[in-house]
C-alpha cells in the first residue's frame, strides 16, 4: 500500500510496546535517519542501563560521527539476546547498545533486501498489498533482525538521546501508574478491597 501511495518513500520500522520522551528529540532522530539512509537500513540504538539478556545488542565501532547533533555509529554486529554474563560483558566494554527494533529505511531498498535475503515473502510481495489473508499466513515466522539485517554489512546506528521504556507487557505499564500503600496501581474506576499488588486497568 505504501508502495503505491509513493514508490520513493522512507519507511520507520516501530515497536508498538515502547514509551518514548520527549517526543520533540525523538522525531529529531527519525530526521536525522531519513538524511543518511540510503540502501541499508539505519538504526536507532539505545544507551543500555543494566544487562538485560532480553534484548538483542549492537556491537558499534568505538568512533562515531554526528547528525543533526545526534552520535552516529557504524554496527560492527548484532548480538540476539546473550546470556547474563554475556550482557555484563557488554557493558563493561562499553560499545554495545540496545536493539530496540526502530530503523529506517528506503522503501525500494527494503524490496529489494527483501528480494535477496527472503524470497518467499517477496514471492507474495504484491499479494500482501490487497489484503489477501492466504498470503499473510504463507509468510514465514521470523523476525527482520535475524532474517535480513543480521545478514547485512556496513549497517549504521544512530544514539537515541531521548528516554526509553520497553513496556512489553503489564509489569511494563505498571511503571506508568502511580502506586497506593499496598503497591497496588489502577488507571480508571477501580474498587480494590482487601487485595495487595494489583495492576488493574478499567
Amino acid at each position: 500500500q505504501i508502495e503505491r501511495r509513493d514508490p520513493d518513500a522512507k519507511i520507520v520500522f516501530l515497536p508498538a510496546d515502547q514509551h518514548i520522551q520527549p517526543k520533540s528529540l525523538f522525531q529529531k532522530t527519525l530526521k536525522a535517519a531519513f538524511q543518511v539512509v540510503d540502501e541499508r537500513p539505519v538504526l536507532i540504538g539505545l544507551h543500555p542501563t543494566l544487562p538485560h539478556p532480553g534484548f538483542g545488542y549492537l556491537e558499534v565501532e568505538r568512533r562515531a560521527g554526528k547528525v543533526r547533533g545526534i552520535s552516529l555509529f557504524r554496527v560492527r554486529r548484532f548480538h540476539e539476546k546473550p546470556s547474563l554474563e554475556k550482557a555484563r560483558n557488554f557493558l563493561r566494554q562499553g560499545n554495545f547498545l540496545w536493539n530496540g527494533g526502530t530503523f529506517v529505511w528506503t522503501l525500494d531498498a527494503f524490496k529489494s533486501a527483501v528480494k535477496r535475503y527472503l524470497p518467499a515473502v517477496y514471492r507474495v510481495w504484491n499479494r500482501l498489498g490487497s489484503g489477501d489473508v492466504g498470503a499473510y499466513r504463507a509468510l514465514p515466522s521470523i523476525s527482520l533482525d535475524y532474517a535480513v539485517m543480521e545478514k547485512m554489512k556496513e549497517v549504521h546506528c544512530l544514539l537515541a538521546p531521548y528516554e526509553w521504556s520497553d513496556v512489553g507487557g503489564w509489569e511494563g505499564l505498571a511503571e506508568f501508574l502511580p502506586e497506593d500503600s499496598k503497591e497496588n496501581r489502577v488507571h480508571g474506576n477501580v474498587l480494590l478491597v482487601k487485595c495487595r499488588r494489583n495492576i488493574v486497568r478499567a
